[in-house]
Formats: structure tokens, C-alpha cells, sequence
């Protein structure tokens, strides 16, 4: 037993210190590890992590002046951010980007400026189409994250025969900026403002206090009601085709009168169930449009219809 003992002892003995300095050194490096993994971390505490594309690949980058790689993932604070792209034989790039966690991007294309530079283009298409990808993705997720915070765009542009109802940003920066909120614009004339202001209440999440919006009535729209068609209920068919009120039944009226007598299809209007009317007026062998379908006729909008023909056609609204 004491001849084991004495081999075990010169064992150790003798690679005592081998072992120790191993046990050491694992022991520092993980130590160092750790230090490093720490000191990275606090760096990039409240940073994002940003792609940086920009076509051609060899293209000189600046990031806020300060010199960039290219096709390079970097850690950046949040906020605004200036590229500026410099290459020979193609045209300098300016161009701001607002990143943020949510758009971890800076992502550009520059455009030949010379037959070197379309040269380079033609020669190097993936490259570019790589680029583009990146770019697809940073407007998609732009897109997204405007129509959350603006949900109006999502339903615009509207355009039909009554009226048009569009956005802009006057103070656009960038695809990817804080461009403040947009601008509503609705194009019409007096007899259809009523119809378009109907269809902006049926915007699912939208309060309309929330936006500016501008009436552009100095250059009214075509008067659809053009059509030749002796027929009443034809000729409100055509007239009102697309616009979302469904025509039920047409009345005659004295003095070559006659009234429709529309339906809103389901929120459409803040009435689903309601009566909205056209008064038309016939003229020779056609017919033209008195007033546009409203709940209730007035003289405002009927200038010259007489009161009997009023009453009869307010009669219609069952109110």
C-alpha cells in the first residue's frame, strides 16, 4: 500500500505544476472572456444593430462624417443618420435614414453617372438586386410601422367619378424620417363633398381631428351626370356607378321630375339603414343632376326647384 502512496506523490510531484499552470490558464481566459463579453455589451447598450448596404460595394461611406465600411453590421445609437456615397463613374449619394429597432438599416443604390459606370452596372447586376432586396424590406417595414402610427393611409388613395381623397407629407425627409403627420386632401365640387367626408367617417380606426384635411374645391370634378339616357333609373345607375350608393327605386315627380332613392351599403354612412335621394331634372330627350344623394333636400343645394317638388321629393325619406 505504501508503494502506491509513493507512486501517486512522484506522480504528482513531478506534473504538480503542469496541471496547475493549465487550471491557471483556463481559469484567465474565461476570466478575459468574460471582462471582454462584459466591456461589449456595455458598448453596445442601447445601440441597434445596423446593416450597412450600399451599391457598388467598393463605394466610399460616411455615417454623420465619420468613415464607414461597407457591407458591414455595426452597432449605432438610435436617431438620424446622413450617408454620404462616393464612387468614381457613378453620381454622389446623399441621402438620411432614421434608425431605430424597429429599421436596422442604411441601405442605398447609386446611379451610373458615365459608360464606365453602366459598364460596372451591367457587369455586376446581383450586386445591385442584393442591395435592392435590402431596400424592399427596410420600405416594407417603414410602410408598416406609418400605417400603424397614420392609419389612414392605409385606405388612400380613393378616386372615383365624385371625388378623390389623397395624402402628402409637406415636411418629407426621408422614407425613413419622422415626417410629421400627413396632409389629407380631398378633391371634389360642393355636390359630393357631403359623399366624400361620408366615406373618410367609414375609415376603421381613424379620427379625422387627428389630421389636417384640405377641401380643393376651385376645380370641380366632371359632373358625371353627362349621360344620355332617357331613362330615370338607368341614368342614375350610370351616373352613380362605383361611388357606393345602390340605387332601390326611382319616383317620378311632377314637371319631368324624378327622384332616387338610394341605400348605403353597410358602413358606408353613419346611417346604414337611411334614405339618401337624387333629385334629377328631365332636359329634351336626357336627364341632368339637380342634387346629390342627401338625407334630406334643401334649397341650398337645389337652387330654382320649386317648393312643391321639394316636399315631394323629402317625402321619400320617410322622415
Amino acid at each position: 500500500m505504501e508503494s502506491k502512496i509513493d507512486t501517486i506523490k512522484q506522480y504528482f510531484k513531478k506534473n504538480g505544476k503542469k496541471e496547475l499552470f493549465i487550471v491557471v490558464a483556463v481559469a484567465a481566459v474565461i476570466f478575459f472572456t468574460i471582462i471582454f463579453s462584459t466591456i461589449v455589451l456595455v458598448m453596445r447598450a442601447g445601440k441597434v444593430k445596423v446593416q450597412i448596404r450600399v451599391a457598388p460595394r467598393n463605394a466610399s461611406l460616411t455615417l454623420n462624417g465619420v468613415s464607414v465600411k461597407n457591407n458591414k453590421t455595426m452597432y449605432i445609437e438610435p436617431g438620424k443618420y446622413h450617408l454620404v456615397a462616393k464612387r468614381d463613374h457613378f453620381a454622389d449619394l446623399e441621402v438620411d435614414f432614421q434608425v431605430s429597432k424597429e429599421l436596422p438599416y442604411v441601405v442605398a443604390v447609386m446611379s451610373p453617372s458615365d459608360e464606365e459606370g453602366d459598364k460596372y452596372l451591367d457587369e455586376n447586376p446581383s450586386e445591385f438586386r442584393k442591395v435592392e432586396g435590402y431596400i424592399g424590406v427596410l420600405m416594407e417595414k417603414a410602410g408598416a410601422l406609418e400605417r400603424e402610427k397614420y392609419p389612414i393611409i392605409k385606405y388612400l388613395p380613393v378616386n372615383n367619378r365624385f371625388y378623390s381623397i389623397s395624402y402628402s407629407y409637406p415636411n418629407y425627409e426621408s422614407p425613413t424620417g419622422d415626417n410629421g403627420a400627413p396632409q389629407i386632401r380631398v378633391k371634389t365640387d360642393t355636390s359630393y363633398l357631403d359623399a366624400a367626408v361620408a366615406k373618410m367617417k367609414t375609415f376603421d380606426g381613424v379620427s379625422l381631428v387627428d389630421y389636417e384635411i384640405n377641401f380643393d374645391l376651385d376645380n370641380p370634378f366632371k359632373n358625371p351626370s353627362s349621360s344620355h339616357s332617357s331613362d330615370a333609373a338607368t341614368f342614375l345607375k350610370e351616373t352613380y356607378r362605383n361611388s357606393g350608393y345602390t340605387l332601390s327605386s326611382v319616383e317620378h315627380l311632377a314637371d319631368d321630375y324624378a327622384v332616387g332613392i338610394f341605400t348605403i351599403k353597410d358602413k358606408y354612412s353613419l346611417l346604414p339603414s337611411a334614405k339618401h335621394l337624387a333629385l334629377i331634372q328631365k332636359e329634351g330627350d336626357s336627364w341632368k343632376t339637380i342634387s346629390t344623394p342627401e338625407p334630406l333636400l334643401t334649397r341650398f343645394n337645389t337652387p330654382g326647384v320649386s317648393e312643391d317638388i321639394l316636399n315631394a321629393t323629402n317625402s321619400y325619406t320617410g322622415l
